[in-house]
């Protein structure tokens, strides 16, 4: 059960704040990867995608954008929940995760995004079968590349900043324990997905990843946000 308003207007600020930020966020993520869509998995096949798609760029910088608004978002929360310990510690360990995580994911995004569409574009350019051949062996290298960044973004942005906010707010009596349980899970189920993506032994669909745990951490992310902007009235 939440306690009734909050009366330190520093404390408000950092309510709403996050409210916005969770809000923000949670929602442009949600409508920026259905823009962004499926990435083959095929390194010829994801050249042409990126190539045909004109708003690539622009997709993956709002994306690092929005991703950035959970950073805010996960230091609000963890500053309302400062006053129970145990809360405290879980929710200052959810925002070292997700900075890491955010680090990670706006290297991953920037090569996805800026230098992957300038290399397909030079390839679609190019009039020689050499100048292709180099120019593809390029894409091919930075595209595998991102094999690395990929489940490490997953299990530290997706995965494990969820885990720790998710305990953080099931231990407070700011929020109701159930809504940090569900945190808990989504954020157990793709920091497993992460780790065993990247040791090669994936025991979680990558489908699960962002339409399924994915898509509900974003939602308790906009419900979150909801309720810190309902506790500042």
């Amino acid at each position: 059960m939440m306690n009734s308003g909050v009366r330190d207007p520093l404390e408000k600020i950092n309510l709403i704040t996050g409210s916005i930020s969770a809000i923000a966020g949670g929602l442009g993520y949600l409508l920026l990867g259905f823009a962004h869509g499926d990435m083959p998995s095929d390194p010829l096949q994801a050249l042409q995608h990126v190539s045909h798609n004109e708003n690539w760029q622009l997709i993956h910088i709002s994306t690092i954008l929005s991703v950035l608004l959970w950073v805010v978002a996960f230091i609000c929360l963890a500053h309302s929940l400062r006053t129970r310990a145990a809360a405290s510690m879980f929710g200052k360990l959810s925002v070292a995760s997700i900075t890491i995580g955010a680090a990670i994911f706006a290297i991953d995004y920037a090569i996805d995004g800026h230098t992957l569409p300038a290399l397909a574009r030079a390839y679609e350019a190019a009039s020689s079968s050499a100048d292709k051949e180099r120019i593809y062996n390029a894409f091919y290298t930075l595209f595998s590349g991102l094999g690395a960044t990929f489940p490490l973004y997953i299990g530290f942005l997706f995965g494990l900043p969820f885990l720790l906010a998710g305990i953080a707010v099931s231990c407070s009596k700011l929020f109701p324990r159930w809504l940090g349980w569900i945190a808990v899970i989504g954020g157990l189920g793709n920091f497993i997905a992460g780790f065993t993506m990247f040791i090669d032994r994936p025991i979680i669909p990558e489908e699960m990843v962002f339409g399924g745990f994915g898509l509900i951490l974003n939602i308790w992310l906009v419900v979150i946000g909801i309720l810190m902007w309902r506790k500042n009235k």
